[in-house]
């Protein structure tokens, strides 16, 4: 089946594949070819790409999985191929988040900007830990 892996700035991967592993929002789920036509919305964490006996995995924040009998299609805000993650990069902008996180909830700061802030950890907690797994 065909796969591809998008994020607003471009098409990052089109290629075959025989399994994909999906973090969706409502629990984890594989797909192989002939799956049942799904949409779903996505958590971050690791999209799984097997093809023979070649795996790619991939880390990929919030999005969309739309999956049709022949194809899969991601399409996410940020994506990256786990060996690219440079886990202290990660981990300094961790520590970033969380701190503005805190400065937020302790002030009076609209639910808006606290709401962006979380997510902003939850994404940065999911990459650390696909670049850990």
């Amino acid at each position: 089946m065909q796969f591809d892996l998008v994020t607003p700035e471009k098409l990052l991967v089109s290629d075959s594949a025989t399994y994909v592993s999906i973090p969706g929002s409502e629990g984890s789920f594989g797909v192989l070819e002939m799956h049942q036509p799904t949409l779903s919305t996505l958590n971050p964490g690791k999209v799984v790409v097997e093809n023979g006996d070649k795996v790619k995995e991939y880390f990929v924040s919030f999005g969309f999985a739309d999956v049709t009998g022949e194809k899969v299609t991601i399409l996410t805000e940020e994506s990256v191929l786990k060996a690219e993650i440079n886990v202290d990069e990660t981990t300094a902008e961790l520590a970033e988040a969380n701190a503005r996180l805190a400065q937020l909830m302790k002030s009076s700061a609209p639910e808006a900007d606290v709401e962006v802030a979380t997510k902003k950890v939850q994404v940065l907690e999911a990459k650390l830990n696909v670049a850990r797994a």
